[in-house]
């Protein structure tokens, strides 16, 4: 058997076999050569790794404070329930569950802190982005070496409220960001356009001419800007409701061709339209050609 002294009073030790001690359990140590004899007792059965310089006086002042269970879930920063009771140990005051874990408190703390600052830089680099997914906030935090996959996501999202940050659609965002940044005036232009001809979605081309790409209409979109529909067509978000008042007074059932031209605008535009409405439950088909405003 090895002895490591860590400090005053502690030290580890390391055995070739496997022994089925408990924290908490007493020992008595003999040196064969000398036959000196030493009194232990057991504060840890599973330490972690000494690996950086000082880390013997540190893990040493940490067992001298004799909350033993506290000592075992800071040192790790998450640990099983389970694993701590059949050591002998009950969760330490400030532990915080996440699933069938315990989490340090502070350690929790400093993952909120890590967490703000990791989605605050998101959106420094990204400002169009809708945020940080979930699953690489838990990895941009290292929980992996703390928790498996699933619970690391989970423990993100108990830190997302106290943090003040919000989720959406499994996106991790400060409510506080936002803003289109420098394609606001692209943006204004075509909500411009769109308010003297509504139906007539501006081409890509167009869009492209502006500086718009999926990103920024993306942006656009999640901020209630502009509704975006398949093929790079984008409206007004009242375009629906508007184009309804102009179908309703349509000869019921009623042709693509002839909700085209009363809306005043072209195929491109008008098929996801209308698959829009037929979506919301609004219109919908007769057969294959015809179809008509839901009462």
């Amino acid at each position: 058997m090895h002895v490591r002294p860590l400090g005053a009073g502690f030290a580890r030790l390391t055995s070739g076999v496997v022994l089925p001690w408990r924290v908490a359990d007493r020992a008595i140590l003999r040196d064969p050569g000398s036959r000196r004899l030493w009194s232990a007792r057991v504060v840890d059965v599973d330490p972690l790794p000494l690996s950086r310089r000082g880390a013997a006086g540190r893990r040493a002042e940490a067992l001298s404070t004799g909350d033993l269970s506290a000592v075992r879930l800071r040192s790790r920063g998450a640990d099983r329930e389970e694993v701590l009771g059949r050591l002998g140990l009950t969760a330490p005051a400030g532990a915080v569950r996440v699933g069938d874990w315990l989490v340090d408190g502070t350690t929790l703390a400093d993952w909120q802190a890590r967490l703000v600052a990791a989605v605050r830089e998101h959106h420094r680099r990204e400002p169009l982005s809708a945020g940080m997914p979930v699953a690489e906030a838990a990895h941009h935090l290292g929980l992996a070496a703390h928790l498996p996959p699933s619970l690391g996501q989970a423990a993100v999202r108990a830190l997302i409220g106290p943090a003040g940050l919000a989720l959406t659609d499994g996106t991790v965002h400060d409510p506080a960001a936002g803003g289109l940044g420098a394609a606001e005036a692209s943006i204004a232009a075509v909500e411009e356009k769109l308010r003297v001809t509504p139906f007539v979605a501006p081409e890509r081309g167009e869009l492209a001419d502006l500086g718009l790409g999926a990103t920024e209409l993306a942006a656009a979109a999640r901020l209630g800007r502009l509704l975006r529909l398949p093929d790079d067509v984008v409206l007004l978000p009242d375009a629906p409701a508007r184009a309804m008042r102009v179908l309703a007074g349509l000869e019921q059932p009623f042709t693509l061709s002839a909700a085209r031209q009363a809306l005043g605008t072209t195929r491109r535009a008008a098929v996801p339209l209308l698959e829009h409405l037929d979506g919301r439950g609004w219109t919908r088909r007769v057969d294959g050609s015809l179809r008509e405003v839901v009462r």
